[in-house]
């Protein structure tokens, strides 16, 4: 609305006489405008939303890698780690995910010294502003580090992070009057908010670690909060589950000017609160409401502390644009015109500066179901639907080792699938025992295994009369020569593209996740070599490969 009146002014006609002087101020008002930009900003990354929501994380890590590098300031920031850290997880690489997750956990809990908390939505510490977020996002970046820790296997930190999410809202109520009642007849589960996702979350991580007091407590409080949670609850007390899948679905909720200086959040997806139902085996396993949802969350935890300050500044800002535009292009003076200019100047800053800040974490959820299954045999096929239609198909995951107590999994269905994955494993991984046709061969070789290479792989395919005589160091070399690189330690979380995808990484997402599903369930196109050594080798394979004695990779 300010441009708007800023161009009207400028754009007026004058008396003849004042031709030129009006010309050069409106050239001059103009360049202002130009050089402040619109009046307007977002942060909404369309890229990154796409690839989340078609099931492509390694376009979307690669996305993230490439922003990161190309802004080393931005990188450090809240939005940086905890979408990279999302994206990781839902690629089934959750220990991947730990170190962008430390980094953020680390912002999260800064505390504005000035304001002595943490709730605010942004904070400047050590000279330096991050923003963290509004208090729903904040819970919910807890939830993620909480569900990261349960997927390796820290139990004890996942029921921290958990219950930090719980704090954070109990927090956020009281400085802002609302504080539920003290929940009566609770042991452990005394926070006050109703937020049932972390009830759940720090119940799991009680479970994992063998605290059944606790994560009774923790459950008892969820079905009273939500009693259409209440099978749930019964499920994760029923000691025959091993295996909990954390499913997230749909789009969150969009961060929107609402006026008046005022920010407000909007549904991405109007009245999906549906049940989902798992099946294992073909077997229906369960059906499950959802145990967050975000549009709901954000409404009931989120807050505007600045818009008392945007509106003052707006109001100041409009009455230097209006005031500079009248001295501007009514004065015959060209000092007071020039004045007038300057005015304009400063009312288009203080406005920019009351500009409401959209920045937010564009790939949340809109739903978060929690799902106990038990499974039972090694390579089971888990299959998720709504109302009878299959979202997804995992073709593979173990039950838990004989060290665990629990297995989680996050899982991100994914709204429109750019691939199918089946209920078959095509390409020999390190977390598939099983049979797979074409395994007696690396990938890099014309064959279907992806795994990593060892002594044990190599006399592996030495058994099956390939590559025979050559030593796991000369292996090695083969994949040194075709720049691929071996596993993902201190990658930091930035793990770049897959082989199998046309990148240059070789490793293996958790069992059970869609990023195993994507890699591993649908066919890629046939690898090609980059080194001369390679392109010799894979030819030789392959004329071995169709030689009369019918030997088959």
């Amino acid at each position: 609305m300010i441009c708007r009146a800023i161009l009207a002014k400028l754009r007026r006609g004058g008396p003849a006489r004042r031709a030129g002087g009006l010309g050069l101020v409106r050239a001059g008002g103009l360049g202002v405008l130009l050089m402040l930009g619109g009046c307007s900003t977002s942060t909404y990354d369309g890229r990154l939303v796409h690839h989340v929501r078609t099931g492509e994380f390694g376009l979307a890590r690669g996305h993230l890698n490439h922003l990161a590098s190309a802004n080393p300031g931005q990188a450090r920031q809240l939005l940086s780690h905890l979408n990279l850290g999302v994206v990781n997880l839902a690629d089934g690489l959750a220990s991947e995910a730990e170190e962008p997750f430390q980094r953020a956990y680390e912002i999260l809990r800064l505390r504005d010294i000035n304001a002595g908390t943490r709730l605010t939505a942004a904070i400047t510490y050590e000279g330096v502003r991050y923003f963290k977020g509004e208090p729903f996002e904040q819970a919910m970046a807890y939830c993620y580090i909480a569900l990261q820790k349960a997927a390796i296997g820290d139990y004890d930190n996942c029921r921290a992070a958990a219950n930090a999410a719980l704090e954070l809202l109990d927090e956020f109520d009281s400085f802002r009057g609302t504080t539920d009642p003290v929940p009566q007849g609770f042991s452990y589960a005394v926070y006050r908010n109703q937020f049932a996702l972390a009830y759940l979350l720090s119940a799991i991580g009680n479970l994992g670690m063998g605290r059944q007091d606790e994560a009774e407590d923790f459950i008892a409080r969820v079905t009273l909060i939500n009693p259409s949670l209440g099978g749930l609850a019964r499920a994760l007390l029923d000691p025959s589950f091993n295996t909990v899948l954390v499913i997230d679905a749909g789009a969150g909720p969009r961060k929107v000017a609402m006026g008046d200086g005022g920010v407000g959040f909007i549904s991405s997806e109007r009245g999906t609160n549906r049940p989902i139902d798992v099946f294992v085996n073909g077997i229906t396993a369960v059906s499950a409401p959802p145990a967050a949802n975000l549009d709901a969350l954000a409404q009931r935890y989120s807050w505007d502390e600045l818009r008392a300050a945007r509106q003052a500044k707006e109001a100041i800002g409009t009455g230097l644009v209006i005031g500079g535009a009248v001295i501007a292009t009514q004065s015959r003076d060209d000092e007071a015109r020039l004045a007038g200019l300057a005015m304009i100047a400063a009312g288009l800053i203080a406005s920019a500066m009351a500009t409401p800040d959209l920045r937010q974490v564009d790939i949340f959820p809109q739903r978060v179901y929690i799902v106990p299954l038990r499974i039972e045999s090694p390579g089971s096929t888990i299959q998720i639907a709504f109302g009878g239609q299959a979202v997804l198909t995992i073709p593979s995951i173990d039950p838990p080792s004989h060290t665990e107590r629990l297995k989680v999994r996050s899982v991100r269905l994914p709204a429109s699938v750019a691939w199918v994955a089946g209920d078959q494993v095509l390409y020999a991984n390190d977390g598939y025992g099983g049979y797979v046709p074409g395994q007696s061969l690396p990938y890099i070789l014309g064959g279907t295994c992806v795994r990593m290479p060892t002594h044990a792989l190599l006399a592996e395919y030495q058994r099956a009369g390939y590559l025979t005589g050559m030593t796991l160091g000369e292996l090695l070399e083969l994949y040194r020569l075709e720049g691929i690189r071996l596993g993902t330690d201190g990658s930091g979380g930035r793990v770049g593209g897959h082989v199998l995808e046309g990148g240059s990484w070789l490793y293996t997402p958790q069992d059970g996740t869609a990023g195993y599903a994507r890699l591993f369930g649908r066919t890629h196109r046939p690898y090609r070599p980059k080194s001369e050594a390679v392109r010799r080798l894979a030819a030789e394979m392959q004329a071995l490969h169709q030689n009369p004695t019918g030997r088959t990779p």
